[in-house]
Order: C-alpha cells, then structure tokens, then sequence
C-alpha cells in the first residue's frame, strides 16, 4: 500500500514539475502563454456560443411551422367532419326541399374552415420570399 502511495506520490510531483515547466525559451516570460490561451479559449467559446444561438433559430422557426401544420391538419379534418356529418344526415333523407338550410349553415362552416387552409397555403407558398 505505501509502495502505491510512493508511486502515485512521485507521478504526481512529474506532473507538477511540467506544469511548473511553462516556460520554454529566455523571451517566454516577457510572453504570458496563460493569457494568450485564455484569449484563445474565449473566442473558441464566443464561436460555440453564436453557432448554439443559429442552431436554437433554427429549432425555434422549425417548430413554429410544426405547429402550424399540426393546425392545418386539425382543419382538414373539421372540413372533411363536416363533408361527412352531411353526407351522413342527407343519406338519412333529413334533408329535403323543405328544410335545405341546414345545407347552407354546413356550407357555412365549410368556407369558415377552408378559410385557415386557405392562409397556410398562402403562406407557405411565400415563406422563402419573407426570409
């Protein structure tokens, strides 16, 4: 155990004695190396940290544009609801000349809904043209 702690003990006074060992030529300490390599580190982490910030735009409008299209999907299944529940009611011949509103109310809400589709398309169409 103690021949362990001897060898462990005289590793680490090599490793202190190259720490202590910086510098490397008679002109080095007028060159402080600690303060070039922090320097340097800065700007590698100032690097990092505006390609962190694009990346994190780029997650941020991706998702903005998952939840628009999770809203459109939502729409064209209102549209194509109200397609059915029509269909469904006029097959069981509650729709005849007589009460023929309750096709304008379902064509109603059938334009109100096709009205957001309409939007994204647009939008979408002309997202590059915004950028």
């Amino acid at each position: 155990m103690s021949e362990e702690l001897k060898e462990i003990s005289g590793i680490l006074k090599r490793i202190e004695n190259k720490i202590e060992d910086k510098r490397f030529t008679p002109w080095s300490g007028l060159i402080d190396f600690t303060k070039i390599q922090e320097e340097e580190r800065k700007k590698r982490e100032e690097e990092r940290n505006e390609e962190i910030l694009k990346i994190q735009k780029i997650q941020t409008e991706s998702i903005k544009k998952q939840e628009s299209f999770n809203k459109i999907v939502a729409f064209t299944g209102v549209v194509l609801a109200l397609i059915g529940i029509y269909t469904f009611i006029k097959d069981l011949g509650l729709i005849n000349n007589t009460n023929f509103w309750i096709s304008y109310i379902f064509l109603i809400f059938v334009v109100i809904s096709i009205g957001p589709l309409i939007k994204f398309i647009w939008d979408s169409y002309f997202w590059d043209e915004k950028k």
